[in-house]
């Protein structure tokens, strides 16, 4: 059966796929039609969502040309959902009740119980959890008091083959875009490709939350991402690669840490065990140190996180050999360090933890342009 919902407003009302409901009243079941696109089952198209939108347990559903506020949209427990064309904004704070509950909160929330208040009322631009063949194309998510998008494996679920192209990511509390996986020694998500988004003005929280937010924070197994303008990181870097996976000609400029960076953290097992970073557009233009809880309590030479290389490697630790990388590839990129940067800042470097080792592993250097607009 096909269905189609479309052209109509609602205001105050949680849209649960094919059902609406409001507090203390009977649910409605929506009119289904027949005329729907054929390769959909149902199509939601031209409606606005005040109090956000909901995909639980179906197949083969359209979402465009739809405003969508309040709770965002929540994909769960699905398989081959596109979102097309839609804006997504205003997006959590105060007031706002869903879809997060305490397990769901960062693991490094403080225990202030203002910050904790405020951490419980984060909601995210789009929410995937246990779904598969998902596209989000050409949508406008911003003014999000979360993650722009984030995708949750959780232990016995799936997450895969995940589509993020042509949209603008903006104004965002946490992460632009997170791919995480619960349990670090399981398999990661798979099959991502993150492809000519614009994603600006990322990590607004600041300390609030202790940790930083990347423009995109991916520890997905041999991930693409491509053809991305990524600036403004306030807190973090542009792109956070936390597996194997190709990172290539993208433009980014003005983050607080890294434009690039590859961290050794979630299960490389299946994978290609190859880092690449190839024919990227890296600049830095400005430098503060704003202390991080997680470095600036190390003993680390990298603690004053602006002082981080425009592109970074860092090898495995000992402890985790599941996270093993056999070759990276640091090739053909730009680095640009602007006029009014005043300090000296690495280029393109490599970090191995006191306690790494790098045997077994080969690292390419090769082709890399650098422009100092200082001389």
């Amino acid at each position: 059966m096909r269905h189609r919902i479309a052209a109509s407003v609602m205001i105050g009302l949680v849209m649960v796929l094919g059902i609406i409901s409001t507090p203390g009243a009977t649910a409605i079941v929506l009119s289904m039609g027949e005329d729907a696109d054929s390769e959909w089952e149902t199509i939601i198209e031209n409606k606005t969502f005040s109090d956000g939108l909901t995909i639980q347990g179906k197949n083969r559903v359209l979402v465009r040309n739809c405003q969508i506020r309040g709770k965002g949209v929540f994909i769960s427990n699905s398989e081959q959902v596109t979102i097309l064309n839609c804006q997504i904004q205003h997006i959590g704070g105060p007031g706002i009740s869903g879809y997060y509950s305490e397990d769901l909160l960062p693991k490094n929330t403080p225990d202030h119980p203002q910050l904790r208040h405020n951490a419980s009322e984060r909601r995210n631009g789009i929410l995937i959890m246990n779904s598969s063949d998902i596209t989000i194309h050409g949508c406008e998510i911003f003014d999000v008091f979360g993650q722009g998008i984030l995708a949750v494996l959780r232990q016995n679920e799936n997450i895969k083959n995940i589509t993020i192209s042509e949209n603008r990511i903006a104004y965002i509390w946490d992460d632009g875009i997170l791919i995480q996986s619960s349990d670090p020694l399981q398999s990661p998500p798979q099959g991502v490709v993150i492809r000519n988004n614009v994603i600006h003005d990322i990590g607004l929280g600041l300390t609030q939350l202790g940790f930083a937010r990347h423009g995109m924070y991916l520890k997905a197994r041999d991930v693409l991402v491509e053809g991305n303008t990524i600036y403004n990181c306030f807190y973090g870097q542009g792109i956070s690669l936390r597996n194997a996976g190709i990172v290539r000609n993208n433009k980014i400029w003005n983050t607080y840490s890294s434009s690039i960076a590859y961290w050794p953290q979630t299960n490389t097992e299946d994978s290609s065990k190859t880092v690449v970073i190839e024919e990227n557009q890296c600049r830095r233009d400005f430098f503060y140190t704003l202390p991080m809880r997680h470095i600036d309590h190390l003993d680390s030479p990298l603690k004053h996180v602006n002082q981080k290389p425009l592109i970074l490697v860092a090898y495995a630790e000992n402890d985790r050999p599941y996270a093993f990388i056999e070759k990276y590839i640091v090739r053909n990129n730009t680095v640009i360090v602007g006029i009014d940067y005043l300090q000296d800042t690495d280029l393109i470097g490599s970090y191995v933890y006191e306690s790494g080792k790098i045997d077994g592993q080969q690292l390419v250097i090769e082709n890399n342009t650098v422009i100092d607009l200082r001389q």
